[in-house]
């Protein structure tokens, strides 16, 4: 069972710990900001007529759209308070950069405020995620049309694994060692 889900909380041995609630619904809330990040980037490069990239800002909206539906569907934002979050963060030694959480606490307070269902027309949310990018200088896609010919068209717009995949398969090398050795 565990070897086989793609997230850690998909374990249900595992999905009763409040750091595993946390990182589940943390994963869930932020992967919208990135998709929301690849659409900007989609629609700059369409805007510069970068070709090779047809079809991304399509595929980002639908990205989102699906995104909407699974925050709705599982209750998300219903089943998450934010300050258990920070707290179950900094009770684990980790101290978020004062930017960093000011970026997850306008995601989140925005996303409540509107709803997750119109996150690609939200200008508050597009504004926040395009501030965040900034801080990358010459080096941001939205702010340097020169570096939009090196977006590979997913730029970390996976859903946040944890390194769970990197766990399952020390795990799956131990298993294996163990059946072995009977």
């Amino acid at each position: 069972e565990m070897l086989a889900a793609p997230f850690l909380w998909q374990v249900p041995r595992l999905r009763r710990h409040p750091e595993v609630m946390q990182a589940e619904l943390f994963s869930t809330t932020m992967h919208g900001a990135a998709l929301l990040y690849n659409l900007l980037v989609a629609q700059r490069c369409e805007e510069e007529g970068l070709t090779r990239f047809d079809g991304k800002v399509d595929e980002y909206v639908m990205a989102l759209e699906w995104w909407a539906r699974r925050m709705h569907e599982h209750q998300i934002l219903e089943r998450w308070d934010l300050s258990e979050f920070w707290s179950v963060v900094q009770s684990n030694g980790f101290t978020p950069y004062p930017r960093t959480r000011d970026f997850v606490d306008g995601w989140v307070r925005g996303i409540l405020s509107e709803g997750p269902r119109h996150v690609a027309e939200n200008d508050a949310l597009r504004k926040l995620v395009e501030r965040q990018e900034q801080r990358k200088g010459k080096q941001s896609r939205l702010l340097n049309e020169r570096m939009l010919p090196a977006w590979s068209g997913a730029s970390a717009a996976d859903q946040l694994t944890f390194r769970w995949g990197v766990v399952r398969q020390i795990a799956a090398d131990i298993f294996e060692g163990l059946m072995a050795d009977a």
